[in-house]
């Protein structure tokens, strides 16, 4: 009654209804409400806003959950809707994400690296580009002080004309790379050019014409390139990323690069046949360099795409991704890759805290991965947490997801043991 009187008088701005809560020595529950002193400015707050009045209205019981879920399909519907409102069955009149305002920068420089053009007479080496544009992506990932789009969204481009500025408007990021690769007998050429998508104008480019057996020296140049051009801060161990060792044998990374063509293909597309296509490649890579961890670590990830897509839901498939992931951290204990597998598979097994820590050093690794963000949302179980993390993973590749499979996240996460009934 008091805040109806009020209400009518005076502008209270934003009020929170915080139910009818137990007070403490009063038998009587009175309803409560909450004054905000000033309007929720953006996500961040508008969920902090929900977090306040769920913490409040509802506890940890059966009705509680179906509340929370209920909340985290429509906040994650609508962040999808917003995002992608053609693939969304949330329907917004005339919206289109290319007609919308710039995404806000993030606080930090932030890039991203659309697919190098295959220059090659033969098409089929669209691979060798495309897993170029792979490695210098997972290269810049690794850096903290950097804000990197995924591969998926970059990928949307590919075979298109597009403007920069436009390009950096779409995904909210100042800095595009650009380049091109062309692969003859034992020679390569690799162009790349670093732009400023807010005026155009090109930061950096170079050219590299090397022998094919100093491909890695390319990748690792241009990498650094940026890293100085955009005065990035390094860790210690983030300046060890950028001398890490890979494979000394040229095949057996031809055979890897083909391997992720054909893994992201039966990933996006749900094509069992080219997930076995992309086991193949990567058997036959480590078979021709037994210690290429990169290529134990995607091998072990076809099988959890065996496992998670069903086609062959056997404990067996499960156990055999857990054994390549492993054995490829034991080869290389910085790959993120693995860690990532591995977060997805424990939390399937309902061992949280080991789903937790595998997501926890994976993003310690990449902090850039959107994988990583999405696992770590599942294992918290807090509303908040689950939405402002696939809200972040969603910004990041916001083409990989789907609105089914981000309200699958949240019922999983809303399923973890920090939402057991007390003394469960």
């Amino acid at each position: 009654m008091v805040y109806r009187d009020v209400a009518k008088k005076l502008d209270l701005g934003t009020v929170v209804s915080l139910g009818r809560p137990q007070l403490k020595n009063i038998t009587e529950r009175f309803q409560v409400y909450a004054l905000l002193l000033e309007p929720s400015k953006g996500l961040r707050q508008a969920l902090r806003r929900q977090r306040l009045k769920l913490s409040r209205r509802v506890g940890t019981t059966l009705h509680s959950r179906l509340v929370l879920v209920f909340v985290s399909v429509l906040l994650l519907g609508g962040i999808f809707a917003l995002l992608h409102p053609s693939l969304s069955p949330f329907r917004i009149p005339q919206l289109s994400i290319r007609n919308q305002e710039a995404l806000p920068f993030p606080d930090k420089p932030s890039i991203v690296i659309l697919p190098f053009t295959n220059m090659s007479e033969d098409p089929k080496q669209e691979y060798f580009s495309d897993g170029i544009t792979e490695d210098i992506t997972t290269g810049l990932a690794k850096i903290s002080s950097l804000f990197v789009i995924a591969r998926n969204s970059a990928f949307t481009y590919k075979g298109k004309a597009v403007k920069v500025q436009d390009v950096s408007k779409e995904m909210g990021v100042q800095y595009v790379l650009e380049g091109s690769v062309r692969r003859t007998d034992e020679q390569i050429r690799v162009t790349a050019q670093l732009i400023d998508g807010l005026t155009g104008s090109h930061l950096w480019a170079e050219r590299f014409d090397r022998p094919l057996k100093e491909i890695f020296a390319v990748q690792d140049e241009i990498v650094q390139k940026i890293v100085t051009t955009l005065k990035l801060q390094l860790t210690l161990m983030e300046q060890g990323f950028l001398v890490r060792k890979r494979t000394e044998n040229l095949e057996a990374y031809d055979f890897y690069l083909r391997g992720v063509e054909s893994f992201f293909r039966g990933w996006s597309e749900t094509k069992k046949e080219a997930t076995m296509q992309a086991r193949q490649l990567f058997e036959r890579a480590t078979e021709l360099d037994p210690t290429y961890a990169e290529a134990y670590a995607y091998l072990g990830a076809t099988y959890w795409h065996e496992w998670f897509f069903r086609w062959n839901f056997v404990p067996q498939v499960l156990d055999r991704a857990v054994e390549l992931e492993q054995k490829a951290l034991t080869l290389d204990e910085f790959l993120p890759g693995p860690h990532v597998v591995l977060g997805f598979i424990y939390l399937w097994k309902k061992q949280h805290d080991q789903a937790l820590a595998e997501a926890r050093r994976a993003l310690a690794l990449d902090p850039n991965n959107a994988e990583t963000l999405t696992n770590l949302n599942q294992t918290t179980g807090d509303l908040y947490t689950i939405v402002t993390s696939c809200a972040a993973s969603a910004r990041r590749s916001s083409v990989g997801l789907s609105v089914r499979s981000l309200v699958n996240q949240a019922l999983r996460g809303l399923q973890s043991p920090l939402l057991a009934e007390p003394g469960a």
